[in-house]
């Protein structure tokens, strides 16, 4: 693996971005540098992870998977500026991120929608509140309602809708911004097999329209490999990546589910990243 040079931790301002004095490309969305991160104090201190250098590229749809414990959703967190890390610096788009923004939309495992608001209502908050017009929100919402397929539903309260379209309709709201970077954590995990199927293709055909950069956190391996154009796999006690991989894919046009079953480099790829999961998950127990 490829890692940028270290660069020197800079005070934080109390503004969302401080200027980077990092060497930054134009071609990374996010660089993580030397970043570990700790909760608690003193003899109950609980390392995270540690020393974790990553940097996605524009475009770059990243799979983050490893067990439980691993660091993967708080490495999310401190991208999108809930958590500061205990050390080391994360920059997006060539700022440093000292707080959340609206260049960093963030899709949970819940899906945290508004339930008294309709669906169009959850997909212009957001723009609402970064103090966009009526009609401009209604025309940012009329676009992406029309992107993921929702607009028979858009006057919908989200409570009356399926667990599945609730998932969507998180996503369009994270959407509404227009983020430069899309965070993921376990979107689908709480679906059933057949609609967490439909939603990996439905990101997939997403990621191809909007060119986001997205970090996509899961524990499923399958999943990683599926939708990922890169693995970065971690394990546990302490968070730590041990592996950092391009998917290699013979046709890059043809994302079909079938074409991925019949890949034997990416089901090769896949186990290996089982059994290197397996392996550290071993010696760590």
């Amino acid at each position: 693996m490829n890692y940028p040079n270290p660069t020197s931790v800079q005070n934080f301002s109390d503004s969302a971005y401080s200027a980077s004095t990092a060497d930054a490309s134009n071609d990374w969305a996010i660089e993580a540098i030397n970043v570990s991160h700790r909760f608690g104090v003193g003899r109950g201190q609980r390392i995270a992870f540690a020393n974790v250098n990553l940097t996605v590229k524009k475009g770059e749809f990243i799979s983050i998977v490893g067990p439980s414990g691993c660091g993967k959703s708080t490495l999310l967190n401190l991208i999108v500026g809930f958590q500061r890390p205990s050390t080391g610096q994360i920059i997006v788009d060539g700022k440093r991120v000292v707080g959340p923004g609206a260049d960093r939309g963030m899709v949970f495992q819940k899906h945290c929608l508004f339930p008294w608001m309709s669906v169009r209502a959850n997909i212009e908050f957001g723009p609402r509140m970064s103090g966009i017009n009526q009609s401009e929100r209604r025309k940012i919402a009329d676009e992406i309602l029309e992107l993921v397929g929702l607009r028979d539903v858009a006057k919908n309260a989200t409570y009356e809708l399926s667990g599945g379209m609730q998932q969507r309709a998180a996503i369009e709201r994270a959407l509404a911004n227009r983020p430069k970077v899309l965070l993921m954590d376990e979107p689908f995990s709480a679906l059933d097999a057949f609609t967490r199927e439909r939603l990996q293709d439905e990101l997939i055909s997403l990621w191809t329209r909007t060119n986001t950069s997205i970090l996509f956190v899961t524990h499923s391996v399958d999943e990683a490999v599926y939708l990922g154009t890169r693995i970065v796999a971690m394990k546990a006690h302490p968070g730590e990546v041990i592996l950092d991989v391009q998917v290699p894919r013979n046709n890059d046009q043809d994302r079909s589910r079938e074409s991925y079953q019949k890949d034997l480099q990416l089901q090769s790829l896949k186990e290996q990243i089982s059994i290197s999961l397996r392996t550290t998950a071993f010696r760590t127990a």
